[in-house]
């Protein structure tokens, strides 16, 4: 049963994952709707795989951090946590539920796209990129549940300026986790928008639009993106997260649209090159702020060490935390 969210201050206070001061309490204010109803999924979401992935007790609460993070905790008296700032929905509220200049872009150059959907693509962005926060935050949770310990992990780096090999590995891990989450709701809605028998165009530009929304929003985690590193900070450098992210939508898009519709095969390869190209044409079009040219000009120059790298991280080498992918796996059906 759905816990209220008097229940998750409460808890979260009793089980020492969050002081009552830091707890945002969004009833009774403007954007009551917008936090309710993203609380309500990750609340259902949450009592679903609780019992499922051995992460009990939890609390799911909304931090009053300004800035757009979220943050996953454990404590060594097997309580979990999953605490998001406001900042981030505030962000993603402007940054897509609210960008007209993205539904307009949209309604020039997928208006076959536009008259299918059943919500604006704003509200979908939006409900796609908080969706990837809270499956990321949960992987970490699922990450946690093998060792009974004080354990808290952030989305973006907050002064923290000290190489974590063991961090850089989990926050792959996360994203790779979310990535797939985020692929099965995305078919889900394929399968809802256009039926029994959907045309490739519609499959393929529904996943691009869709997955460039979830790029901007990976890259607007770190000020610099053409300043590329590895052996540094707590958290891996964007662009690594970002070329992990395009893989694994790429890959099990594929696998997931192919199984309820064998008339439709991507080309991965081609469908990563038009993320990209979506992208920077969203960017030309100041549909989305960033610059992400910048970042890959940088990146091409280091190709070889990126992909050793990320390898690297892919392999999960530690056996002190849960491997995601290995209980989400244990538990397709």
């Amino acid at each position: 049963m759905l816990m209220n969210y008097d229940h998750e201050i409460q808890n979260s206070i009793k089980n020492n994952l969050l002081k009552y001061a830091d707890i945002f309490d969004f009833r009774n204010t403007p954007s009551e709707d917008l936090f309710n109803n993203y609380y309500m999924f990750c609340r259902e979401s949450l009592d679903i795989n609780s019992a499922k992935y051995n992460i009990n007790p939890n609390v799911f609460a909304f931090k009053n951090g300004f800035n757009s993070n979220a943050e996953a905790k454990r404590t060594v008296d097997n309580a979990f946590g999953i605490f998001v700032n406001l900042g981030l929905l505030g962000y993603c509220a402007e940054n897509f539920q609210n960008n007209t200049t993205l539904d307009k872009y949209c309604e020039q150059n997928f208006p076959h796209l536009v008259e299918k959907f059943d919500i604006k693509p704003s509200a979908l962005a939006f409900q796609i990129t908080t969706q990837f926060s809270y499956y990321h935050e949960l992987a970490h949770l699922i990450q946690f549940s093998k060792k009974a310990e004080n354990f808290a992990l952030q989305e973006r780096n907050v002064d923290c300026n000290e190489y974590h090999e063991i961090r850089h590995i989990l926050e792959i891990n996360a994203d790779t986790y979310a990535s797939v989450s985020i692929v099965t709701h995305i078919v889900q809605y394929i399968d809802k928008c256009f039926g029994k028998n959907p045309e490739q165009k519609l499959v393929e530009d529904t996943i691009l639009l869709l997955s460039s929304c979830l790029l901007n929003y990976i890259t607007s985690f770190y000020d610099d993106l053409a300043k590329i590193y590895f052996k540094m900070y707590c958290h891996p450098h964007p662009v690594f997260r970002l070329f992990n992210v395009m893989m694994n939508i790429g890959y099990h898009v594929n696998e997931g649209i192919y199984a309820e519709h064998e008339n439709i095969n991507i080309d991965t390869k081609e469908l990563t090159k038009r993320m990209l190209e979506l992208y920077k044409n969203l960017e030309e079009s100041k549909v989305f702020k960033t610059n992400l040219n910048e970042a890959l000009d940088a990146a091409a120059g280091v190709k070889d060490e990126i992909v050793q790298y990320l390898g690297d991280l892919i392999e999960f080498k530690t056996t002190e935390y849960f491997n995601a992918m290995d209980k989400w796996n244990e538990h397709i059906i």
